[in-house]
């Protein structure tokens, strides 16, 4: 291959990848209940295929570039947890994750009634205390003297500092996976050399392009990662290899993304 990359090449592996990979979204793994982890990545894995297909629709709209890297980041994020509970002991965290769900509606209702809008009633809420005040040692950050936020105590960044000192990922990963999350941070978030883009015609044209590329090869990279981690898992479970046909897919399809027309860099 030479030349650019272009966004009909990328459009076709998304296609490939999403075509491939819809039977694995739809399962529904029958475990036992002591299995904690698969439930949290089929979630995450159902999520980001939703993600990833939405990304795809915005990639036949270049205009709309920039809501597909807000979106790229999201699932950089997920890919984040999911290897920060691989390296820390995937069923204690997926257990913590699932946890903290109690302590989101706590904090969620704590808001609404703030806010002066219903809340449950007396005896749904002596409930959910319990199981917060069952759960407080876990997620009280003593501190602040209140709730962490996140379900590790951490934030993205954090984790992908302790992910990257613990070589989780190749060198050549972390650098693109630090590149695509700051720029979609970007995006997110108001910045001025983002807000500088709109200023004309031509600039936008410019930076609509380098994103839409950007985002779409980053979900892909963060799409494949999902993947072959949810199989791995249902491999382990099972004790037998499956989902061979979507793993020969994925090797074909990462395949061409080992181009170096599909470094992030050059699309800048």
């Amino acid at each position: 291959m030479s030349g650019k990359i272009t966004i009909k090449e990328i459009r076709d592996l998304m296609d490939k990848l999403l075509n491939a990979t819809r039977p694995l979204a739809e399962v529904h793994p029958n475990v036992d209940k002591k299995y904690h982890y698969i439930r949290v990545i089929e979630g995450f894995y159902r999520r980001n295929h939703f993600t990833f297909l939405a990304i795809r629709y915005l990639a036949d709209a270049p205009a709309l570039a920039d809501s597909a890297e807000v979106l790229s980041r999201k699932m950089t994020e997920d890919v984040i947890s999911i290897e920060y509970m691989l390296l820390n002991g995937k069923e204690e965290m997926a257990k913590r994750f699932q946890d903290f769900f109690y302590i989101q509606a706590n904090q969620e209702i704590e808001q609404r009634k703030r806010l002066g809008y219903e809340v449950p009633t007396e005896a749904e809420m002596s409930k959910l205390i319990a199981r917060v005040e069952k759960l407080k040692p876990k997620f009280w950050h003593e501190k602040s003297k209140s709730f962490m936020h996140s379900w590790s105590g951490k934030s993205a960044e954090q984790m992908w500092v302790e992910l990257a000192k613990a070589k989780a990922f190749g060198e050549h990963d972390i650098k693109v996976v630090l590149l695509g999350y700051t720029l979609g941070s970007w995006k997110n978030h108001p910045n001025p050399a983002d807000v500088l883009t709109y200023m004309t015609n031509d600039l936008r044209a410019a930076s609509s392009e380098s994103s839409l590329k950007q985002a779409t090869v980053l979900s892909m990279m963060d799409y494949i990662r999902l993947t072959t981690r949810y199989i791995d898992e249902l491999r382990a479970i099972r004790q037998r290899n499956v989902y061979e046909n979507i793993n020969k897919v994925i090797k074909e399809v990462f395949g061409y993304m080992d181009d170096d027309r599909f470094a992030l860099e050059k699309m800048q």
